[in-house]
């Protein structure tokens, strides 16, 4: 059995504590994948991680907070990348900078959308339990997008190619279609009170001709495109955990934990798809549910497809 101890070296061994983070938030990112998953099938789970309005009106509103609060998330990530950014054992290649500068964008736009777009009333709200998971996520993320230095100090190659130049060019794209459907969300709350429910109507405009949630969409492919513009390197560089003296056991534990480290973006990625892929089915149930003239055609995230 691989004792404490050894647990204790990998986590404080020079140069490894972003990395050890970052395969523990790995670990931490499967997990919500299969809980995310099992709220399919568990109302518990459900009412615990929903929101807003796919939250039931007549939910306990005890261990609730205001669904303003979403702008915690984008402060805590926010602070959390700048630091980790300027850390030590960061390496110091294009990809690192650009993707850390790309995530400093998008949480400090969704921090202004939420604190002057969205238009919540005071009856939208989330549980603790979705609060507390929120922060954690934004506590963890930018420990995967990182890439470290090996255990010697060395940076991993710092190489880039046009597919790069596109990725790029993606997360801003996909950053500003988010931007304008939440534009269009909060003008329908905003100015349309024709519907037959008071506080919201049917979306129009954008994307929204096509999908329910175009939104949820653009996040995952913002995630997908930092995914992308980091992995080459996370391949390059050397796994930085070391285990002594620990025996088969050990051996197996280390091939885990690299496998956890080396996909630690796309552990993220899938996570993320998986959650908001599941928000918007609830959404589009929603809606579906409260407009009789909901459009047939409109599919719930990918357009034409679901």
């Amino acid at each position: 059995m691989v004792s404490p101890v050894l647990f204790a070296q990998v986590a404080w061994d020079e140069g490894v504590c972003i990395a050890t983070a970052a395969t523990l938030s790995s670990a931490l990112y499967a997990l919500l994948t299969v809980l995310a998953l099992a709220s399919l099938l568990s109302s518990t789970l459900k009412s615990l991680s929903s929101h807003g309005k796919t939250r039931s009106t007549i939910a306990d509103r005890r261990f609730t907070v205001p669904k303003q609060r979403f702008r915690d998330f984008y402060i805590v990530g926010f602070v959390t990348c700048a630091v980790v950014s300027l850390g030590g054992d960061v390496a110091a290649t294009a990809s690192n900078r650009i993707v850390f500068t790309l995530v400093l964008l998008h949480l400090a736009r969704r921090y202004h959308e939420c604190a002057h777009v969205h238009r919540s009333t005071s009856s939208s709200r989330m549980h603790v339990a979705g609060y507390a998971l929120g922060i954690l996520h934004y506590l963890c993320l930018p420990f995967v997008l990182v890439t470290t230095k090996d255990v010697t100090g060395v940076t991993p190659g710092d190489e880039s190619n046009h597919c790069d130049f596109l990725f790029i060019l993606g997360c801003i794209f996909f950053q500003y279609q988010q931007h304008r459907h939440h534009l269009l969300l909060a003008k329908l709350r905003a100015h349309d009170r024709s519907a037959s429910d008071p506080e919201y109507s049917i979306p129009i405009g954008g994307w929204f001709r096509f999908v329910s949630c175009p939104h949820y969409f653009a996040e995952i492919m913002i995630y997908f495109t930092l995914a992308k513009l980091g992995a080459d390197d996370d391949e390059n560089a050397a796994m930085m955990i070391r285990l002594h003296d620990a025996g088969p056991q050990g051996e197996l534990v280390r091939n885990i934990l690299s496998a956890l480290n080396l996909k630690k973006r796309w552990f993220l990625l899938v996570w993320v798809a998986t959650n908001l892929s599941i928000s918007a089915y609830h959404t589009h149930e929603w809606y579906r549910r409260r407009f009789r003239s909901y459009p047939a055609e409109r599919k719930r995230l990918l357009p034409l497809i679901w």
